[in-house]
């Protein structure tokens, strides 16, 4: 990913953390849930100047400010309720982030 003409690992540390929140839901709830990384470029200006030549293809969504809520509410529901509530309680734990 390039701001201003600088290459930035934001994709590459945002699919690694993805992976890793992943696994530790993972070992938890004992089922994969879905996980999706995200970069969003929440810069001062607005409007945000943002051109996403293409969407990486490893699991990791590049979106901007004017558009982060619109692509939230957007995704398809995946999960039902119970399923929501036992990563909230999984998440919530801090015993769950440490190795």
């Amino acid at each position: 990913m390039k701001v201003n003409g600088l290459s930035h690992p934001y994709v590459r540390n945002s699919a690694f953390e993805a992976r890793r929140v992943k696994r530790a839901l993972s070992v938890q709830l004992r089922w994969e849930p879905p996980v999706l990384g995200v970069v969003a470029i929440l810069t001062g200006t607005s409007p945000t100047k943002l051109t996403v030549k293409r969407q990486p293809d490893c699991g990791v969504a590049i979106v901007g400010r004017s558009d982060l809520k619109r692509r939230l509410r957007r995704r398809k529901a995946i999960l039902d309720t119970d399923e929501i509530d036992d990563i909230f309680h999984v998440a919530r734990r801090s015993t769950t982030w440490t190795p």
